[in-house]
């Protein structure tokens, strides 16, 4: 099981943003989080990707949980692919498609690490199967909304994880660019499948 949460709440200056959720995710299963502005989303990713802790409940994140030896938050997130809109902002126009992929590796914004060839093959391979492949020389400023999420996405890939979290995907996007994503995420998931990685897909 890669994600447990059995009745867990998480409280803010007196207010409670969960209460009592309950959620399991096991390897190769996939999940959309739904939710009115104000539920709580942004807060469940966080405590996901150990970014805020519970106040009450129980959790285990791949099988590690807090105040138990093992545990670190930065442990955690290396089996946590992520992408936001957030992430999306911070790559300047001027980078190279196939250098914000590379980026993923070393999970920075920007290369300042020596890449190698085995990098560079690694990240071609993540564009191809989000169909990007013809765009890894071009400027990431060039690229639409749609393109820049699905490069993103083959970034975050380029760590193996065993969880993908896309927090709202097909925001800013219109009807076919959107229909187009999520048919590329459909590919995905089949595609990783067959080739033996565990990847949720866990997007709102």
């Amino acid at each position: 099981m890669l994600i447990d949460l059995n009745g867990i709440s998480r409280r803010k200056q007196g207010k409670e943003i969960i209460q009592d959720v309950t959620w399991q995710i096991q390897k190769g299963e996939k999940w959309m989080l739904y939710g009115l502005n104000g539920a709580g989303k942004t807060t469940l990713l966080n405590i996901l990707n150990a970014y805020e802790p519970i106040t009450s409940g129980e959790i285990s994140l791949f099988n590690m949980k807090p105040g138990k030896q093992g545990y670190s938050a930065d442990a955690v997130r290396e089996n946590i692919g992520f992408v936001s809109n957030s992430l999306m902002d911070r790559f300047q126009d001027g980078e190279i498609v196939l250098d914000v992929v590379i980026s993923g590796i070393f999970k920075s914004i920007g290369v300042y690490q020596s890449v190698t060839s085995e990098h560079i093959e690694r990240a071609k391979r993540s564009l191809q199967q989000l169909g990007m492949s013809e765009f890894e020389q071009q400027y990431y400023g060039y690229l639409s909304t749609g393109e820049r999420q699905k490069v993103l996405i083959a970034r975050a890939l380029m760590g193996e994880p065993q969880l993908l979290i896309l927090d709202e995907p097909a925001s800013g996007l219109d009807f076919i660019a959107r229909e187009d994503l999520l048919s590329t995420l459909d590919e995905l998931y089949e595609t990783t499948s067959r080739i033996g990685s565990d990847l949720c897909h866990t997007f709102r």
